[in-house]
């Protein structure tokens, strides 16, 4: 009988020790990709924060070689969303991603995509 009352503490200790909510742990995250149709590249960015309070901005720059053909901007709280579209004929492309995250330069992300005509 001694040993409810003892258990039962021990189990109401666990429970209160226990934060109200589950907390999920973000990290640091960015993913580019280049899309190409019969004449376009669709370009896309995904930037995820720490934090859904982190506050990012970032530019996607397409190039074919060296010549710049398209630059997309944008800034947004935790998650930020880049797309741009551009006429793309054959050739290499590089797309690039220059994030900040609460001010903080982020690591550059290069991908690069060959189009071919079909």
């Amino acid at each position: 009988m001694r040993k409810a009352p003892i258990c039962l503490a021990i189990l109401l200790t666990i429970l209160l020790a226990m934060p109200a909510s589950a907390s999920v742990q973000r990290t640091t995250n960015i993913t580019s990709d280049i899309v190409f149709d019969d004449t376009s590249a669709n370009c896309f960015a995904l930037i995820i924060g720490n934090s859904t309070s982190d506050t990012i901005s970032a530019t996607m720059i397409l190039k074919r070689g060296n010549t710049l053909v398209g630059e997309w901007s944008g800034s947004g709280n935790g998650t930020l969303k880049l797309r741009g579209t551009a006429n793309a004929t054959a050739g290499k492309y590089t797309l690039i991603v220059n994030a900040t995250i609460n001010n903080i330069p982020q690591p550059a992300v290069t991908i690069y995509r060959s189009k071919t005509n079909a």
